[in-house]
């Protein structure tokens, strides 16, 4: 879909091609800094975190001066959100510089995504966790891009089975992130993902226990898998203490499994999670407009954002509102 030679932001697949993310950013862009002086809401509160995953990511949104459409996916409700999360299935997930500038307008972070899932996921993460020294290669790319293109930080979502001799490099991995993030950026964020165990394997828990805490204990959240019940959000309570608003139960607009079904009923879901007074990361939420139709996306729209907004989807802010283009 190239049809021209405007400059665009791109993911990375590979782990070698990431380390030399330089040499695609020589120089930096005229990105917006996040600024948090926009807020005007009590920070102690269950925050909501936005995971936009649609169609592969990187489609009109990814140039970085816009897009010569009207029929482009956008989003308007950053009043309504804490932390953006730009989600692909590639390896890096990079935020386009679109996101970036809108969300920061907004007082809203923004966030990339590091996942590995199948066997060319588990390729990459073995050679990022090949030892210390690697993991602090890797990191400091990270860290590198995460600066120069000025977004907050990280999700972590590991989906591959990792060796018992790997996992220390691992717990490694998100504490030094973490650790790295924060001394580049006062308002970092480094989010762990729900799946892999203290053991290596691959197993969604659903909630906060003892088997993931460990990666909790050394970032900024946790965002739970989808497939919860009100006894897990319960124990995940107990388990974080004073922690319960690092804890985003995860929403899947898409349903999959989800309480409530998702759709229009996504609102049953978000309900329960505001009763526990914990924090929800919605995921998917171009679902409207790739299901429903685009034409009558803004409609659509507005009606799951009121639905939402009726279980605390999010605080109004007195601030202006940009989207993107």
């Amino acid at each position: 879909m190239e049809t021209s030679n405007e400059p665009f932001t791109k993911p990375y697949k590979d782990h070698e091609n990431f380390l030399k993310w330089e040499s695609d950013y020589p120089t930096a862009k005229d990105v917006v800094e996040y600024d948090k002086s926009l807020w005007s809401r009590d920070e102690n509160r269950p925050k909501t975190l936005l995971c936009h995953d649609m169609r592969g990511g990187y489609l009109q949104d990814r140039f970085d001066q816009g897009y010569p459409s009207t029929d482009c996916y956008s989003f308007y409700h950053w009043h309504l959100v804490d932390v953006f999360c730009y989600f692909s299935h590639h390896f890096v997930t990079i935020p386009p510089v679109q996101w970036i500038n809108a969300a920061h307008k907004n007082g809203v972070k923004m966030i990339g995504t590091i996942i590995t899932e199948w066997d060319e996921g588990r390729k990459n993460l073995q050679k990022v966790l090949k030892s210390k020294e690697a993991v602090e290669v890797f990191v400091k790319c990270l860290v590198g891009i995460a600066t120069k293109m000025k977004f907050e930080g990280w999700l972590v979502n590991i989906e591959c089975h990792v060796e018992d001799e790997e996992m220390d490099q691992l717990v490694y991995l998100v504490k030094h992130l973490t650790d790295e993030m924060h001394k580049s950026n006062n308002d970092a964020q480094v989010i762990w993902y729900d799946s892999v165990i203290k053991s290596g394997q691959l197993r969604w828990q659903n909630k906060l226990c003892a088997d993931n805490r460990l990666f909790f204990d050394v970032c900024d959240g946790i965002f739970l898998n989808y497939n919860w019940s009100p006894i897990h959000l319960t124990e995940s309570l107990a388990q974080a203490k004073q922690r319960k608003h690092d804890v985003y139960v995860g929403v899947d607009i898409f349903g999959r499994g989800c309480p409530g079904g998702g759709g229009w009923n996504t609102n049953k879901a978000l309900k329960i999670i505001r009763e526990h007074d914990l924090s929800a990361a919605i995921f998917a939420f171009g679902w409207v407009y790739e299901k429903l139709g685009e034409s009558v996306y803004h409609i659509n729209n507005e009606i799951i954002l009121k639905s939402l907004s009726s279980n605390n989807f999010g605080q109004l802010v007195d601030k202006g509102i940009q989207q993107t283009s």
